[in-house]
């Protein structure tokens, strides 16, 4: 089982981390590069995370929703820049 904690008290500035999908472990070893200082961790034997983060670095986002039209939009735009770059 693939599990990824975050866990928090109220009020605290820290939480404790633990992470076993590939994605999350790379985010994590990032922000730990950036922020040395705030930011520790330690791979398991199983190749899990365990480490600490403030709290203030969670952010719980939804994914983004675009009307049909944005996404015409966006697509053309994007087949723009394509072949400005094969010019």
């Amino acid at each position: 089982m693939r599990e990824n904690v975050f866990e928090f008290y109220k009020d605290e500035s820290r939480m404790t981390v633990t992470l076993s999908q590939g994605r999350y472990i790379s985010r994590f070893k990032e922000l730990a590069e950036k922020h040395p200082e705030e930011v520790d961790y330690i791979i398991n034997e199983d190749g899990t995370l365990f480490g600490h983060m403030p709290v203030s670095f969670l952010r719980l986002n939804p994914p983004h929703s675009l009307s049909d039209e944005e996404k015409l939009r966006r697509a053309e735009n994007l087949r723009k820049i394509r072949e400005s770059r094969n010019e």
